[in-house]
Parts: C-alpha cells; structure tokens; sequence
C-alpha cells in the first residue's frame, strides 16, 4: 500500500549500513560487548545486512483467502459494559466539570462517559475490586478514573499521562471484563 520503506542496507538507518538503531556497530550495547546490542553487530536490526527486512516478508500473506464480512458469518457481541453508579449520575455539570479540571483531564470526542471517582464507580467486577485493593490501590488515577470508563464501553481512547501513573491498569481491567463475556471459540 505504501510501497517499500526499508533502506537497502538493513535496519532503519536512513540507508545507511550497519542496520538497526545503533548503526555500525552499536546502538543500546550492554557494558563492552564489541557488538552491538539488540540484533547482533548493529543495534535493532543487526549488522551489514542482517536488519533488512527483504524478501522474507514480500510473499508474506500471498497464500491467504479474502475474509467475507457478512453479518450472517459474524456473531453479535456485547461491547459496553460501564455502567455509571448513582454517584456520579448525581454530579451536577459544574462538579464534573471541576472534577476533571483537578485531575487535569483533557477530553476530545463525543458521548465520553463520565470519570469514575473511586474504583468501585468504574463498573469492574468484585474479583478484579479486590486484587486492586490487596495491591494497595485506594483511587483511580486520572487516567484510571476516565480510561476505564472509556475502555468499558468498548470505545476506542488515545490516553496520554506519565510513566507510573497507571495506564496499564487503566487498559487491562476493563480488558479482562471484556475477555471474559467474550463467547468460547469452538
């Protein structure tokens, strides 16, 4: 689709040899190995030109049928699974407003649920509520606080927030429940 974007001597280099993203012979060496780090002699994608994706991956798929996306062949799943508690139904549109300013959350797009304030407003399930307990977890985050709720309803989220400050957490819980009422595959 978008044509060949690997440089023809290895890695991502710009075209230049030694491949990966160290180059030459470096990259994210670890203490005075002479080669390089990731992939051999030239950091990611190896040396010379062992980083070179080529022909291993230009027939990639080639054997593969056209997928038939009928409504028939697809079964119905449930995606939304947030369901707001009456605390934060009860939020007049000032105090939400002046909850997500305190958290400093920045919101883009339409039909955004609104945060949960504690995680038991978040709509997960009383074993996933327990282990965040016993992890020492008192409240969301602010990314827990809106990326759950997000992440509940089966939307689609961008979320941006620091490293430690709970973003995988905020993506796997709601994950979980989704996995769960998941049907078996046969």
């Amino acid at each position: 689709m978008y044509g060949n974007r690997q440089p023809s001597s290895g890695g991502f280099r710009g075209g230049r040899p030694g491949g990966g993203a160290g180059g030459g012979g470096g990259g994210f060496r670890g203490g005075d190995r002479p080669s390089g780090g990731f992939g051999g002699g030239g950091g990611f994608g190896g040396g010379a030109n062992r980083g070179s994706f080529g022909d291993r991956q230009a027939n990639n798929g080639a054997n593969l049928r056209s997928i038939k996306w009928t409504s028939g062949d697809l079964t119905p799943f449930e995606k939304n699974f947030y369901k707001p508690s009456e605390q934060i139904m009860a939020l007049s549109e000032t105090d939400f407003n002046a909850y997500l300013a305190k958290l400093e959350i920045t919101l883009k797009g339409r039909e955004i649920p609104r945060p949960c304030i504690t995680f038991g407003d978040c709509g997960l399930p009383d074993y996933i509520l327990e282990e965040t307990v016993k992890q020492g977890f008192t409240k969301p985050t602010a990314i827990q606080a809106q990326g759950m709720p997000i992440a509940m309803t089966g939307r689609d989220m961008v979320g941006i927030a620091q490293t430690g400050s709970g973003k995988t957490l905020a993506y796997v819980a709601p994950a979980l429940v989704h996995i769960q009422h998941q049907e078996t595959v046969h």
